[in-house]
C-alpha cells in the first residue's frame, strides 16, 4: 500500500490510536521498524501496559489535537530514526509553549499529536495556540538541517458535560481547519465565516504583540506635473505565514477590538516620525501634507486626542497632516464626530472625504467649511476617459469643490488616458499605480526626486 493510502486508512481515530508519549520509549525498539509496523506495535504496547481509564471521560479541559504537514518529507529525505528525533523534538517544544500541566499523545508518529490541558480561559488558551502554529511557520533545526514543517490546530473545550475522550478527540479533529497555521474550535453553533472571523481576531491580538504591522505611503502627485506633493499612510499586515490580510479584511475585526487604540497609536507614531525624517532629510517641505485614514470607530475611541499629544511631542505643525474618512461613514455617524471634526478644524489638521460622490451625503461638510480635500470615488475615474456621462460627473464634482475652496484629488489612476482626462476635467491631483505604488518609508526619497 502507498503512502497515500495508509495515510487514508489511519484516519478514523480510535482507543488503540492513542499513543501516551509520556508513559511509552519512542527510542530505539522502535527504530528498524516500518510506519505498519511500528504504529501497531506502539498501540499493542499502549494498551497491554497502560489502562485508558483516566481518559474513559473528558471534562472541564480542552482537548488539542495539532496536525502536522511536512514528516513524510523529512522522513524521506534524513530517515526515520533522524524524522522520530525531530517528532520527539517538536512534542518538546509544544509542551513548552502549552505549559507542564499539559498532557500529550500521539495518533499517529509524525502526523498528528494531542493534548490535554486543565480548562484556560480562552485569552490564555488562544494566546498558546497562536504561538505554536506562528512558531511552525520558520524551519526548524536538527542535526545542523533545518526542515519545514507546518502546523494546524483544531480545539474542543469540555465544560460542566461529561463527554467520552474519544469525542472530545472527535470533536477536536472535526475543527481541524483545512490550512496551514490556523486554528479553529469546535462549536455546534459557530458558522464558518465566525469560525474565520475569530480566528482572525486571535492572530490581530498576536499581531499586536508582536509588531506584525508597517505602513506604507502612496504619492499623491500634482496631475500634469508628476510632482509629488504628498502621501498617504496605508496600513498593511504581513502575518507570521507571510501573508499579506487585506485591511478589508481585518480592519472590521480591529474595530470592534479594545486594542483599536494601540492601532491607532502605532499608525500616529509611525507617521509622525516617519514625517520628521523626512523634513530632517530635506526630502518632504513645510508644505508636504500626509493623509491617515481613519475609520470612525477610530474616532470614538480617542484618535484625535491621541493625534494631538503626538504632535506637540514630535513639535510638528499640525497643518501637514489631514486625517481622511470614507464618505458613507461619515453620513452615517455625522452627529457624533462633529466634536471631533470641530476640534481638527480649529487645529487646522485638514479633513478628506474619501470616495466622494458615491453618496454625495458630505455636502454640508464642505459647505461648512470643514473639509479640506475631496477623493473621488475610483469608480468614476476608472472609466472617466471613454464614459461620457462619468466625465461631466467628475467636471461637476471639480467645479462644486473649486466654488468652495476644497482641493480635488483623483484616486485609482492607472494610465495615461485617465491621467489626461482627469486633467482635462480640472482635477490638479491625483494618486494611483501610474504614478507610484505605495512604497516603505525608507523609498520616498526616491519617489520625490522622481525616481
Amino acid at each position: 500500500m502507498d503512502k497515500v493510502n495508509k495515510k487514508a486508512s489511519l484516519q478514523p481515530l480510535h482507543f488503540n490510536d492513542i499513543i501516551d508519549t509520556e508513559n511509552l520509549d519512542m527510542g530505539s525498539s522502535f527504530a528498524d521498524l516500518s510506519y505498519d509496523d511500528m504504529y501497531a506495535r506502539a498501540s499493542i504496547l499502549n494498551c497491554s501496559n497502560k489502562s485508558l481509564n483516566d481518559i474513559s471521560s473528558f471534562n472541564n479541559r480542552s482537548l488539542i489535537y495539532v496536525a502536522f504537514g511536512g514528516f513524510e518529507n523529512v522522513e524521506r529525505l534524513v530517515g526515520h530514526l533522524d524524522s522520530e528525533l525531530l517528532f520527539r523534538k517538536v512534542i518538546k517544544i509544544i509542551k513548552d509553549f502549552l505549559g507542564e500541566k499539559a498532557k500529550t499523545y500521539n495518533t499517529m508518529i509524525g502526523h498528528g499529536l494531542i493534548f490535554t490541558l486543565p480548562q484556560l480561559n480562552d485569552y490564555l488558551l488562544k494566546k498558546k495556540l497562536i504561538h505554536i502554529v506562528s512558531f511552525f511557520s520558520d524551519p526548524i533545526c536538527l542535526n545542523k538541517e533545518t526542515h519545514s514543517i507546518s502546523a494546524r490546530i483544531g480545539v474542543y473545550k469540555a465544560t460542566e458535560k461529561v463527554v467520552s475522550f474519544k469525542e472530545a478527540l472527535r470533536n477536536a479533529r472535526f475543527a481541524l481547519p483545512k490550512d496551514d497555521g490556523h486554528i479553529s474550535f469546535y462549536s455546534n453553533n459557530v458558522e464558518d465565516h465566525d469560525q474565520i472571523r475569530l480566528f482572525l481576531q486571535d492572530k490581530l491580538e498576536y499581531a499586536i504583540d508582536n509588531n506584525e504591522f508597517n505602513l506604507l505611503y502612496q504619492g499623491v502627485h500634482n496631475a500634469q506635473s508628476g510632482n509629488l506633493i504628498g502621501v498617504e499612510a496605508l496600513l498593511r499586515w504581513r502575518d507570521f505565514l507571510d501573508d499579506d490580510i487585506n485591511p478589508q479584511e481585518f480592519m472590521p475585526v480591529a474595530n470592534r477590538s479594545a486594542r483599536i487604540v494601540e492601532i491607532n497609536l502605532y499608525v500616529i507614531r509611525k507617521t509622525l516620525s516617519d514625517f520628521k525624517s523626512w523634513l530632517n532629510k530635506d526630502i518632504a517641505s513645510d508644505s508636504f501634507k500626509v493623509w491617515i485614514n481613519v475609520s470612525i470607530h477610530q474616532l470614538k475611541m480617542g484618535f484625535v486626542s491621541q493625534l494631538i499629544r503626538e504632535l506637540e511631542y514630535f513639535n510638528l505643525n499640525p497643518r501637514n497632516f489631514l486625517i481622511e474618512i470614507q464618505e458613507s461613514s461619515l453620513i452615517n455617524n455625522f452627529e457624533s464626530c462633529m466634536d471631533d471634526l470641530i476640534r481638527l478644524s480649529s487645529l487646522d489638521i485638514g479633513l478628506t472625504i474619501d470616495s466622494f460622490g458615491s453618496d454625495l451625503g458630505c455636502l454640508k461638510l464642505i459647505n461648512d467649511g470643514y473639509c479640506q480635500y475631496i477623493k473621488i470615488d475610483r469608480e468614476f475615474v476608472s472609466d472617466v476617459n471613454s464614459d461620457k456621462l462619468k466625465e461631466n460627473f467628475v467636471k461637476c464634482l471639480v467645479k462644486l469643490a473649486n466654488n468652495t475652496n476644497v482641493g480635488v484629488i483623483a484616486v485609482g489612476v492607472e494610465n495615461q488616458s485617465q491621467k489626461d482626462a482627469l486633467f482635462h476635467c480640472g482635477c490638479d491631483l491625483a494618486q494611483g499605480y501610474f504614478y507610484s505604488k505605495p512604497v516603505e518609508s525608507e523609498k520616498i526619497g526616491l519617489l520625490a526626486s522622481g525616481v
